[in-house]
């Protein structure tokens, strides 16, 4: 197994769906070579199926977050769900 960390808690989608639901803005910066591409893939996934609003502000646009690596292909549906996210009929 891994090494526990103090003070450090695994969490789950789950989670961070509650997270987003209680007004919590921090996400890590995304990387090609971190997971937290693949962990803002599985939040936003989460929050699309439970159909919370996920509020977003990114330094850049959410097309340059993640350009390559991998993960591209999940990512652009990503970027689908987050623009279908921003439809009134989503709400």
């Amino acid at each position: 197994g891994g090494e526990q960390r103090a003070g450090r808690i695994a969490r789950g989608t789950e989670d961070a769906a509650a997270r987003v639901v209680a007004g919590d803005r921090e996400l890590p910066a995304l990387s090609p070579k971190d997971d937290a591409v693949r962990r803002f893939i599985a939040l936003v996934d989460e929050c699309y199926d439970r159909r919370v609003a996920l509020y977003l502000e990114a330094q850049v646009p959410l097309d340059a977050l993640y350009t390559q690596g991998y993960l591209a292909f999940p990512y652009q549906r990503t970027l689908s769900r987050l623009r279908e996210m921003q439809l009134q009929r989503f709400a």
